[in-house]
């Protein structure tokens, strides 16, 4: 069995063209590295192709120009997303730094807003203290009727509460 498979192997053709030994039944198979004498080296057609290595050849470079124009392709593609990534890098630190101006604003409206209403509660309640001192020092016949005087002491007592 073992000599059937080594005569199958020796039949398939790899480029090389030196003579095959025979083996007789029964006699050991010796298995040599460098099998080549400086005759077989310099005979012309030593390392010519056999048809099935120079299609495997072919079929070789055929597929690693495939695979090379893959690797061209995504390099492409890796360089187009390199350069999305930076616009969009550049584009936030653009958004980031009007986001900053447009915080500020609004924290100085807000602070503007507190003060503002602060002098109006304050303006409020002194309009409203000056209207009670004048009912208080009118005489009672020209007092206001019951509806708006109650009124007023609701005002008066909204703006002093906190």
């Amino acid at each position: 069995m073992a000599l059937a498979l080594s005569a199958r192997i020796e039949e398939v053709p790899d480029g090389v063209s030196v003579s095959k030994k025979k083996v007789a039944k029964g006699t050991p198979l010796e298995i040599k590295i460098d099998n080549y004498s400086p005759e077989d080296i310099l005979r012309q057609g030593v390392k010519d192709h056999s048809v099935e290595s120079k299609g495997f050849q072919e079929e070789f470079e055929t597929r690693r120009k495939k695979q090379d124009e893959g690797f061209m392709a995504i390099e492409q593609g890796l360089n187009t997303l390199k350069d999305m990534a930076q616009d969009i890098g550049e584009e936030l630190n653009k958004q980031e730094q009007l986001v900053d101006e447009a915080d500020s604003k609004i924290d100085k409206a807000g602070s503007d807003l507190k003060s503002t209403n602060s002098r109006l509660k304050e303006s409020l309640t002194a309009v409203t203290v000056q209207v009670i001192d004048t009912l208080l020092s009118l005489p009672l016949s020209r007092l206001p009727d019951s509806a708006t005087l109650s009124l007023s002491l609701s005002l008066w007592s909204c703006s002093l509460t906190p």
